[in-house]
């Protein structure tokens, strides 16, 4: 290895670092650069080590999605041994994910249960190891879909606790709220958790923290939420100060219950609100059900993104201009920003768009209502008879929104046409940290 790239034509290191910088999302790349020279290895492995996955399940089905070229690792034990070599990599790692599926074991053959034990065993002695050495964390999720039995073994869970008190941490993903983790910090910028697979949540108990939050992500990925949420997050997160709220949904019943609560505690400073409605009803017995609250009290709202898969793109409008409506009005209304992003997958050829979206641009348009805003966004997927050519009336909704830019000059107009993987993908990022958000985006 030399010690430049060209010895006799030496640039400054700072251009290296410079254009090393634009590889960071690309590891094959940068574990070539770090065998090229000496100037090249210190950024290129800060770069290549800043995002690891671990899992502590031999087999899982994501060790597969991990071997592409977006992250580092998924063998534990092949990265416990990279650090016990090289001690001072322990510190370019900034963003962890750690993975367990207990469920995967009942799809393994009796005869191999044992070995598949022991060596689960192991990798849970690895992630351990390597928990302790990482002490330069920001970024940690656990992610293990279902009460795991790693979180079972008391080294672990000490090494996951240690982790999560670090003061460098500002963000957890933690989806089984295994343990109750984030109590163990007294404030925490950035949290994730996850209704997933639990039927009641467990009690916070006496003596833990109460835990402050500035943003909160909340996913309701089953369709069986626990009924003592709110009272779980009321004894748990302390979000009168919180200036983000985003929540996934896989039902309305966090339209019924969970939001209206949410909203009364944290309306003081909420700045950002994202509700992404992913259930619309599949039958007469289950419904459409509307925006079953209010937004009057979120007098700091900057920016407000709603998204629906929605089989009936009229109705979900026109209730969606009943929840605008009941924003603050006039001058004391901050609204700069607004998204509406609507998934519909039966949409007929000769189906008129532009009506029911005019009444909501009359109403984002109107200066009484929205003195503020600045930038409207109109996003949709409109089936995928689309995916290949898009239907005329499709693209008369998009030109129509379109020149509307010309008749504002208040207004940043947008209509985009979706295709299916940006429809349904991440809405906007929750995330401080882009490499984080890449680390997650499997789940």
């Amino acid at each position: 290895m030399s010690d430049t790239p060209r010895s006799q034509s030496r640039l400054p290191q700072e251009l290296y670092d410079e254009i090393i910088d634009h590889l960071s999302d690309h590891p094959p790349t940068l574990r070539s650069c770090a065998l090229t020279c000496r100037s090249f290895v210190v950024k290129s492995q800060r770069h290549f080590f800043c995002n690891v996955a671990l899992s502590t399940e031999p087999g899982h089905p994501e060790v597969q999605w991990y071997k592409s070229d977006i992250f580092s690792f998924a063998d534990a034990d092949r990265f416990r041994s990279i650090l016990e070599g090289s001690p001072h990599l322990a510190s370019y790692v900034l963003n962890l994910r750690i993975t367990s599926n207990s469920h995967i074991q009942k799809r393994i053959d009796k005869n191999e249960r044992a070995m598949h034990q022991s060596r689960k065993e192991k990798l849970e002695e690895d992630v351990t190891f390597c928990l302790r050495q990482l002490r330069s964390l920001r970024c940690l999720s656990i992610d293990t879909r279902q009460v795991s039995p790693t979180f079972t073994n008391p080294e672990f869970q000490n090494a996951l606790k240690d982790a999560v008190a670090l003061p460098s941490l500002i963000c957890l993903d933690q989806s089984t709220l295994t343990e109750l983790l984030f109590t163990q910090r007294r404030s925490l910028q950035y949290l994730s958790i996850s209704s997933e697979g639990f039927s009641e949540y467990p009690s916070p108990g006496r003596g833990h923290n109460w835990c402050r939050v500035e943003f909160l992500h909340i996913r309701q990925a089953g369709f069986n939420a626990p009924s003592n949420l709110n009272h779980y997050l009321e004894q748990s997160l302390d979000i009168r100060n919180l200036k983000c709220l985003h929540i996934i949904a896989g039902t309305t019943w966090f339209s019924h219950s969970l939001i209206p609560d949410l909203l009364r505690v944290c309306s003081k400073n909420l700045e950002e609100f994202v509700f992404d409605l992913n259930y619309d009803g599949d039958s007469e017995m289950h419904p459409v059900v509307g925006f079953d609250f209010s937004l009057a009290e979120l007098k700091c709202l900057r920016n407000l993104h709603i998204r629906s898969v929605t089989r009936e793109t009229s109705s979900f409008l026109l209730q969606l201009v009943e929840l605008l409506k009941s924003l603050p009005t006039g001058p004391i209304n901050r609204l700069e920003r607004l998204l509406i992003h609507t998934n519909c997958f039966r949409l007929k050829s000769t189906e008129s768009l532009i009506e029911p979206w005019e009444v909501l641009w009359n109403l984002a348009s109107d200066l009484d209502y929205f003195p503020c805003l600045t930038n409207l966004e109109f996003k949709g997927f409109f089936g995928m008879a689309n995916e290949e050519k898009v239907l005329p009336n499709v693209v008369a909704w998009q030109t129509h929104f379109r020149e509307k830019q010309y008749w504002s000059s208040r207004l940043k107009v947008r209509a985009d046409i979706l295709k299916f993987e940006e429809a349904f993908g991440s809405p906007d990022s929750f995330w401080p940290d882009k490499g984080f958000t890449r680390l997650l985006k499997r789940k």
